[in-house]
């Protein structure tokens, strides 16, 4: 998704992506992504986007993990989204 948003965008990249996350793998391809952009000198060091993480409230397990300064998340049960 990454590479997409930069071709779509002229190869530039926003200062900040806010992505809806469930386990994250999403987002790391895109963090590669635009890693392997600015390797590759589509963009230039130091513009690779902020990326911001949200998740549901009623399903946030990466939140969780996060706020009790834990390394592995949990399942989340009982999830509403």
């Amino acid at each position: 998704m990454g590479l997409v948003l930069a071709e779509h965008l002229g190869w530039t990249v926003p200062n900040a992506i806010v992505y809806p996350t469930g386990g994250g793998t999403g987002l790391m391809g895109m963090c590669k992504a635009f890693g392997e952009l600015e390797e590759l000198g589509f963009i230039r060091p130091g513009e690779r986007p902020k990326m911001i993480a949200v998740q549901a409230s009623g399903c946030a397990p990466g939140v969780g993990t996060f706020e009790r300064g834990e390394r592995y998340v949990e399942s989340w049960e009982d999830s509403r989204t």
